[in-house]
């Protein structure tokens, strides 16, 4: 009897950290998470960036200050230089645009006036009442245009006028990720001795792991969007399409965000060039479309569980489940709170599941 009373009280135990830690996680996410981004981000770019901070502490002498300086600078000059040449990519297909807009505009002129021909007289032949039905319609959708284009309108002012605050985050960002960097012994130290000695084994054995994990998470999304990246920019290049690094960057953008994929880009793609009569485009187009699919389908689950150590199917629930509790940014928090929850539970911190009988 005492054994089983002590079972059930650890049962209980367990499940009380498990809420504690969920709804912990649920605030954080929900009402702080905002506050803190800058230096999360600055921690994150502090730890990518300790491998070469080290390095160059090794081979030049030089203190770990500047030797943060100097990795900072370099990541910001690689950032920048990259940024710059697909923009420069980017510019170069977008006068290349500009140049065929015209033949663009007139050819869709001519669909459209050809459709138009078409629905009128189509139009014509139906009876007054659907005709008078139609009208209504129409007059009550135009005020809903009207409401969508305001929205629109004044998301892009709002969006430019947040910029200033833009400036100030990376600002932030930078400042703290030297901080962090330079002093990540002092930090880390004081950290530590928050926790207490006898907890301090297993929190190592689950931060480690978590870091770990978490990092393996977006390293496997930027993968998944790397190859499609090469594939569709290649596909398009083969099947002579323009502005095929464009879209090769926009597919591969698509593909990173869960529950949307490339399908949002390559769909309406594909319907259009088959409805302006481009046939062998359209077909081109769905080859790259059904070929990268089938690459992502067969490379994907070996690559998540390879760098998070999570089963397919438990992403994809933890992507859902992140998904109905905080919306689009849930589908990246869930899976990094699960990668959390089995690594506290990997570490003996805390018990969810049986690994064996």
């Amino acid at each position: 009897m005492q054994a089983f009373v002590k079972h059930n009280i650890k049962k209980l135990i367990n499940l009380i950290v498990i809420a504690i830690i969920l709804l912990g996680l649920y605030i954080g996410i929900k009402y702080v998470f905002i506050f803190l981004a800058p230096f999360l981000i600055a921690t994150v770019i502090s730890a990518v960036n300790e491998p070469i901070i080290l390095f160059i502490e090794k081979k030049t002498n030089l203190n770990r200050k500047i030797s943060t300086v100097i990795t900072l600078t370099l990541c910001i000059c690689s950032i920048a230089t990259l940024a710059i040449s697909i923009l420069f990519k980017i510019y170069a297909e977008l006068i290349k645009l500009q140049s065929n807009l015209p033949n663009y505009i007139t050819s869709i002129s001519y669909l459209i006036s050809s459709y138009y021909s078409r629905i009128n007289a189509l139009y014509n032949n139906l009876p007054l009442s659907v005709q008078e039905n139609f009208k209504d319609n129409v007059l009550v959708l135009l005020p809903k245009l009207e409401e969508v284009i305001t929205i629109v309108a004044s998301s892009i002012i709002t969006s430019i006028s947040s910029l200033p605050k833009l400036g100030i985050f990376i600002t932030v960002v930078l400042l703290s990720s030297y901080f962090i960097s330079s002093d990540k012994d002092n930090i880390r130290n004081f950290l530590y001795r928050q926790i207490p000695r006898n907890s301090q084994k297993n929190f190592y054995k689950a931060k480690n792991g978590a870091v770990s994990s978490i990092f393996g998470y977006f390293r496997a999304q930027l993968i998944i969007m790397a190859v499609t990246f090469v594939i569709s920019t290649l596909g398009f290049v083969i099947i002579n399409t323009e502005y095929a690094v464009i879209m090769g960057l926009l597919t591969a953008i698509a593909d990173g965000i869960p529950l949307l994929g490339s399908g949002i880009v390559m769909v309406p793609w594909i319907i259009l060039n088959f409805i302006t009569g481009n046939v062998r485009i359209a077909l081109g187009l769905l080859s790259v479309y059904l070929f990268a699919i089938i690459v992502r389908q067969i490379i994907e689950p070996k690559i998540v569980s390879s760098q998070t150590g999570l089963h397919p199917l438990v992403a994809l629930i933890s992507m859902y489940l992140g998904l109905m509790i905080f919306g689009v940014l849930g589908l990246f928090l869930g899976p990094i709170t699960m990668i959390l929850l089995k690594n506290l539970h990997s570490s003996g911190i805390i018990t969810i599941w049986k690994d064996s009988q």
